[in-house]
């Protein structure tokens, strides 16, 4: 037995979930005020953001933490607390599995003016609150990375011009001691490795730069010097990546061919010795070129790097393997002068080159890690004359930090939002087995070619779906259906899709059947009459049935059992009512329960009514007693059911004042003397109760 019920709930799941139309930002958080803006993932997934006050001066830096919903969990200011004439500049921001660790340097004026200190903080993941500050006065810390149980600070003496690296146990926050760098011209950055070994990019102050190996037991391991073919120099390192199981260690920067030529070159070293392997170009053109970013291909692959040249608008992405040999090389079009330039990984472990378009808009490209070809291209709008600064990849979707900025730091505008061009929702959810409910693919823009989607289930016994889902030209929203079996318990089920390079993931909760309808048929009877309990459940009943608890108000009245079965597979069960003989007429209410849903179901037991009276025989002599039998149309209650008798001619036919029928039974029967007459005489007899009147005839002969 289906309900309509049900239809109307799907419909009703239905329209709720047309309301939320898929959109290219799935969510975003806009900050009045906010500028260079960092972000990072920890190991569960969770964002956090890292931001300063311009206009504030710089006093205050913000660091919030989100879900991969867009949820908020917490957010903390840290207050500099020093001179109007300084203010923040975030250097670099990293996550572990519990906490996250931020660098920003004091700077005089504004972000571009003068060192003049700096700090290092490490939040607590689960609430925010701080377990280190770790100021340097006349210190530039540049950089912090993050692995097992060390963290790195990368740092250089303002005065001395002293590339340090400072280590500390993470927990108890110990310093474990400070490796000397010696004199450099600039600090960019640092890796560790799962052994505590920090790797360092820096420039050197003859216009070489370095890539060096240190521990905090151990000390220097080496220091690389590395310099371009000639006639390049001025070399500046940007970017530093590390490939401990490849034995790799990859830096990537700028070197001057000429005054209006900027090259970007590719520098490979072996990370367990410091040995030399190679330096190669990423991109030479004949005029500057810029750094874009740097990622470690998986499994020994080598490195990509990507570059762009303002004045062509175009990008460079090129993969170098680990001898720093050329596997591809692969030149992106329309994407103009501007930062933003970062690396990403979709579903399928293919690349994501995040670049901007125009003043509104990133375009994020896949390319194929292994051959370099175009997988294909997606945009998405930003703020209105933004710059995108920095992008989080997975699974598809993708978390970008960009600002507006206009000569009033007050208007300054900084967003953190997440964009994805598909997604997965359901017409219902919190349904029970039995059902079908529907998966919706949200997909923007419109597709325009038809795509084959891949869909899986975590638990396939509990809800089933197609293993493809064939999404036609032309939609934005596609539906496929998902089968819920009967379950005995809440079970959640991940349903996940996929589709060139784009995951999503969403948890659909099967619940039991719950009671939806409970009815007396019939519901009204005399005492006496069975009836039954017609109890109707959302879904179907698991295996073994689904136990439903019954109870009545007035047992005495209309008693049902205890609880009861729905058998497995079945959404309906009726189960008996027992009714009693009542004086007066009863309402009871019966309920049914299954977990926390209740049901109840009104019935009236109604008292026995006089429903005819006979006289046997019919015709009798004078003198000889006759029968009058009472008829009721249910059985008399406790105590019996007492009726009003009147004779026509009491002198004829005597009949006593009234007759009781017995406690359970439905007739009573009592002795009718007649008196002799002298010709036929028609004698009407009378019974009545509660208003009700019935009548019979006799005839006594001479």
């Amino acid at each position: 037995m289906k309900h309509l019920c049900r239809l109307a709930l799907a419909l009703i799941g239905a329209s709720l979930t047309v309301l939320a139309v898929a959109q290219p930002m799935m969510w975003f958080h806009d900050y009045k005020n906010r500028a260079n803006s960092k972000i990072a993932r920890d190991y569960s997934g969770s964002l956090y953001y890292v931001s300063v006050q311009p206009a504030n001066r710089g006093w205050t830096m913000s660091t919030d933490k989100f879900t991969p919903g867009g949820d908020k969990v917490w957010s903390r200011d840290f207050f500099n607390g020093r001179p109007e004439t300084e203010t923040f500049h975030v250097a670099s921001v990293t996550a572990d599995a519990n906490h996250v660790f931020a660098v920003a340097n004091r700077r005089l004026n504004d972000e571009t003016g003068a060192v003049v200190g700096s700090y290092l903080v490490a939040l607590r993941g689960t609430n925010g609150n701080y377990d280190l500050n770790h100021p340097g006065d006349g210190e530039a810390f540049a950089s912090v990375a993050v692995s097992s149980n060390h963290l790195a600070l990368l740092s250089q003496n303002l005065a001395t011009g002293v590339a340090n690296v400072t280590f500390f146990q993470t927990g108890t926050w110990t310093n474990m001691g400070t490796v000397n760098l010696g004199v450099v011209a600039s600090v960019v950055e640092v890796k560790l490795d799962v052994a505590g070994n920090a790797y360092v990019a820096a420039n050197n102050t003859n216009g070489t730069v370095q890539i060096s190996k240190c521990s905090a037991a151990g000390g220097i391991a080496y220091q690389t010097t590395l310099d371009a073919p000639s006639p390049r120099v001025n070399e500046k390192l940007v970017r530093l990546e590390v490939d401990t199981v490849a034995g790799r260690a990859y830096a990537m920067g700028t070197v001057a061919y000429s005054p209006t030529d900027q090259d970007v070159m590719l520098y490979v070293v072996n990370s367990a010795t410091g040995a030399q392997v190679g330096i190669q170009s990423v991109r030479s053109s004949n005029t500057d070129d810029m750094v874009g970013d740097l990622s470690i291909v998986p499994g020994s692959g080598g490195v990509i790097a990507s570059a762009y040249t303002p004045s062509s608008e175009t990008t460079v992405v090129a993969r170098r393997s680990t001898s720093s040999a050329s596997v591809w090389s692969k030149t992106l079009t329309e994407t103009p002068a501007g930062a933003g330039r970062s690396h990403g990984t979709d579903a399928d472990g293919q690349l994501v080159v995040m670049s901007p378009i125009s003043n509104t808009s990133v375009a994020m490209d896949r390319i194929d890690r292994v051959t370099g070809a175009t997988l294909g291209r997606e945009t998405f709008s930003l703020l209105n004359d933004a710059k995108a600064r920095q992008l989080i990849t997975s699974s598809g979707s993708y978390f970008v930090s960009s600002e507006h900025r206009t000569y009033v730091p007050q208007a300054w505008v900084a967003r953190f939002q997440r964009l994805q061009s598909s997604r997965l929702s359901f017409t219902q959810n919190n349904r029970p087995g039995g059902e079908t409910v529907f998966g919706r693919i949200h997909r923007f823009p419109t597709t325009t070619v038809e795509e084959a989607w891949s869909a899986t289930s975590s638990n396939p016994a509990v809800a089933s779906v197609p293993a493809t889902v064939n999404v036609p030209i032309g939609v934005q929203t596609f539906n496929f259906p998902i089968v819920l079996s009967p379950v005995s318990v809440n079970t959640n089920v991940s349903i996940n899709i996929r589709f060139a390079g784009f995951a999503d993931q969403q948890t659909l909760t099967v619940i039991p059947p719950v009671i939806w309808r409970l009815r007396a048929i019939p519901h009204v009877v005399v005492g006496g009459t069975p009836t039954v309990a017609l109890t109707e459940i959302v879904g179907d009943a698991p295996a073994g049935g689904l136990t439903v608890v019954l109870s009545s108000n007035k047992p005495a009245v209309a008693s049902v059992p205890g609880t009861g079965v729905v058998p497995a597979g079945a959404d309906f069960a009726e189960f008996p009512v027992t009714t009693y003989g009542v004086n007066s007429n009863q309402g009871v209410v019966l309920s049914a329960t299954t977990g926390s849903v209740t049901k109840t179901a009104f019935m009236a037991v109604n008292a026995p009514s006089l429903t005819s009276i006979a006289v046997t025989p019919g015709s009798l002599k004078g003198g000889v007693i006759g029968t009058l039998t009472l008829n009721l149309n249910g059985i008399a209650p406790t105590g019996g059911f007492s009726i009003l008798l009147f004779s026509g001619l009491p002198a004829t036919v005597t009949l006593p004042a009234s007759a009781s029928v017995a406690a359970g039974q439905t007739t009573r029967n009592i002795s009718m003397p007649t008196a002799a007459v002298t010709a036929t005489t028609q004698v009407t007899i009378f019974a009545t109760r509660s208003g009700i009147y019935k009548t019979a005839t006799v005839t006594v002969t001479p």
